[in-house]
């Protein structure tokens, strides 16, 4: 009896699992869709082009 027992907790404990896993999967728990969060999100950063070398000595040969 006791290990009757023992094979039904283990059983229950599974199936208990597996339908957790089952409502988050349909849920989309794990992974949640964060990219429409940030579609209306514009771009802050102004970009500085660092002067090179090269172009001062062609301004400086003209």
């Amino acid at each position: 009896m006791n290990n009757f027992k023992k094979i039904i907790r283990a059983l229950a404990l599974t199936l208990i699992i597996v339908a957790a896993a089952c409502g988050a999967g349909i849920a989309g728990a794990f992974l949640p869709n964060m990219r429409e969060k940030y579609m209306d999100k514009e771009i802050r950063i102004e970009r500085v082009d660092k002067k090179r070398n090269d172009d001062s000595e062609e301004k400086e040969q003209e």
